[in-house]
């Protein structure tokens, strides 16, 4: 997979590497604040260079050792930040769950009550 054209000169295929790794940071920080809804909207932007990166993989000629490295360590870095990701978003789902749980218990300590007492 050919990265670099030049050494002044970033590929597209590196252009495209990088941007998914800036989304994926932003997707983290609003994971981070629990701001699910605009996450999903980078996702969607983050899947459509996915593609891209898919198709410029199929197209690049080889690339240096350096070049790899810094390919496998982003996408290292991305694979990481999407674990994360995923750790809170599974934590949200607890807690969510939690409060759930909660409140159809405070309805079901109320109903008996309210049947006891009526």
């Amino acid at each position: 997979m050919k990265v670099q054209e030049s050494r002044n000169e970033i590929s597209p295929y590196e252009q495209a590497l990088a941007s998914i790794l800036a989304l994926s940071e932003r997707m983290l920080a609003l994971a981070q604040e629990a701001d699910w809804i605009s996450l999903i909207e980078l996702e969607d932007q983050r899947q459509v260079l996915m593609e891209r990166l898919s198709a410029l993989n199929q197209t690049a000629g080889n690339s240096d050792d350096q070049q790899m490295e810094l390919i496998r360590g982003r996408l290292q870095a991305i694979l990481d930040l999407n674990t994360r990701i995923i750790d809170l978003g599974h934590q949200a789902c607890q807690d969510l769950s939690q409060k759930i749980r909660k409140i159809t218990g405070g309805r079901q300590v109320r109903q008996a009550y309210l049947s006891n007492t009526g």
